[in-house]
C-alpha cells in the first residue's frame, strides 16, 4: 500500500491481514490513518515514506513491524502482536500505554527514535545502535519504560535519553 495524497489527511476504515510482506509507505505531507485492524500472520509489515502514519487499529499476529524513512509512526490500538518491532530510522512513537509486547524485542537503529510520548512500556528486549535515541514525552508525565535486557551495537554506543526518567531492567536484580 503506497499512499500519495497531497497534504490532505486520509483515513483508511479496512481490516488489513499480511498474507506476504507487506510495505505501508505514506510519501505525503498529510497524515495518514489507519483504523482498520491489521493481521501479520506471521509476516514483516514495513511502515515507511517522510509522512506520518497512525495504526489505531489492532496489529495482532507473530509477525514484525519494521519503522524505515523518517516519517513518524504512531501507534495506538490494543496490540497483541508478538513478533519484534525494529525502528531502523524516523521515529515510533506511543499513542498509548502497553502497545508493544511485553516480552517481545524492540531494536532502534542509528537514526531511530522510540518516542513514549509520556505514555508507559514494557517490553522483553532493548537493542540499540550507536545514535539511537530513546524520548520519554513530556517531562512532567509520569511514564515509565521497562526493559528484561539491553545489548548496544557496537558494545559501547550513545543512547540518547529525552527526559528526566530512569530506565529499568526487569526482573529486578
Amino acid at each position: 500500500m503506497s499512499q500519495t495524497h497531497g497534504s490532505a489527511a486520509q483515513t483508511v476504515n479496512s481490516n488489513l491481514v499480511a498474507d506476504n510482506a507487506i510495505e505501508i509507505k505514506n510519501g505525503s505531507a498529510g497524515a495518514l490513518n489507519l483504523t482498520g485492524t491489521l493481521a501479520l500472520s506471521g509476516n514483516t509489515v514495513t511502515v515507511d515514506g517522510t509522512g506520518n502514519t497512525t495504526l489505531s487499529g489492532v496489529v495482532s499476529g507473530t509477525g514484525s513491524l519494521v519503522k524505515n524513512d523518517s516519517g513518524t509512526v504512531t501507534l495506538s490500538g490494543a496490540n497483541t502482536y508478538t513478533g519484534g518491532t525494529a525502528i531502523n530510522s524516523g521515529t515510533l512513537q506511543l499513542g498509548a500505554s502497553n502497545v508493544l509486547a511485553d516480552t517481545g524485542s524492540v531494536s532502534i537503529g542509528a537514526t531511530g527514535t522510540l518516542n513514549l510520548n509520556g505514555f508507559s512500556e514494557k517490553v522483553g528486549t532493548l537493542t540499540a545502535a550507536g545514535g539511537a535515541s530513546l524520548d520519554f514525552g513530556s517531562p512532567t508525565a509520569g511514564n515509565t519504560f521497562v526493559f528484561g535486557s539491553y545489548t548496544a551495537r557496537p558494545v559501547v554506543c550513545s543512547l540518547s535519553i529525552t527526559g528526566s526518567k530512569e530506565l529499568t531492567p526487569w526482573p529486578q536484580r
